[in-house]
């Protein structure tokens, strides 16, 4: 019932704004009103209701899909976390699939990983729930300067790590740390060299200076790959599984703090 008055009442709105915004203007000459019974006992079957069930049927189906089988929790952590290590080593290997030009590394942001994926089946809804964002994946041509200061802010943010959501997934590259100072940088097997190019592949939200990255505000390139990042994710699991893989990923270093 509230949902049929509520159309009602946007409907007269609507029509008056209308109405207001024609040059012509009109005077009432008869008007006539009468009560109408609403039931009680409205139902939603007699609504869109019936119309909509279907489809929400399907889409419940869906979403409950088995797509895999994870082995181990996964979940994320600073410096680095099982769940990022898995998603950042998985954007990297199929972001290479999609481009001509080789890409050197992956970065991406424990914010955006929005739930753990545990040890068991794993669903559609879960990856979407892990990723409910709209992100899509683009490929930033960096100056070494640029990413000196990519480094710097992934030591910053482990160092003064305050929560899980601190750490920033990574492939590609490999950062080891005296408490807070770096000492030692590898891209792919070659150490870091400020006067080189390099490519990495983020989120198109990242890309942007979102969580205060704003190194990638000024790239030599950007690449855009035209793919969601939930899309990737959800593509490599059920290739997996096709394969017969299970899902599984592992601490190994790639962050590396110690005193």
């Amino acid at each position: 019932m509230k949902t049929t008055v509520y159309i009602l009442v946007s409907i007269m709105f609507f029509s008056a704004v209308l109405l207001q915004g024609c040059k012509d203007t009109y005077k009432v000459i008869k008007s006539n009103s009468r009560n109408e019974v609403v039931q009680r006992d409205f139902s939603t079957q007699d609504s869109l209701y019936g119309f909509v069930e279907p489809y929400k049927n399907k889409l419940e189906s869906k979403m409950s899909e088995v797509l895999n089988e994870s082995v181990v929790d996964m979940e994320i952590g600073v410096p680095e976390g099982v769940l990022g290590n898995f998603v950042a080593d998985l954007v990297l290997t199929e972001s290479r699939t999609k481009t001509t030009e080789f890409i050197d590394f992956s970065l991406l942001n424990n914010g955006g990983l929005r739930t753990p994926i545990l040890k068991g089946e794993v669903t559609r809804r879960m990856v979407y729930e892990l990723m409910p964002f709209e992100n899509e994946l683009v490929v930033l041509t960096l100056s070494g300067e640029k990413v000196a200061e990519l480094i710097t802010h992934v030591a910053k943010k482990t160092s003064g790590a305050t929560s899980a959501k601190s750490g920033v997934p990574v492939s590609g590259i490999r950062i080891r740390m005296t408490n807070a100072e770096v000492t030692d940088v590898m891209i792919g097997m070659m150490q870091f060299d400020q006067d080189k190019e390099y490519r990495v592949v983020t989120s198109d939200y990242l890309a942007q200076g979102g969580d205060d990255m704003k190194f990638f505000l000024e790239p030599i390139k950007t690449e855009s790959l035209n793919v969601k990042l939930r899309d990737v994710i959800l593509d490599y699991i059920i290739t997996l599984n096709s394969k017969g893989i299970k899902m599984n990923a592992a601490l190994d270093g790639r962050v590396n703090v110690s005193e």
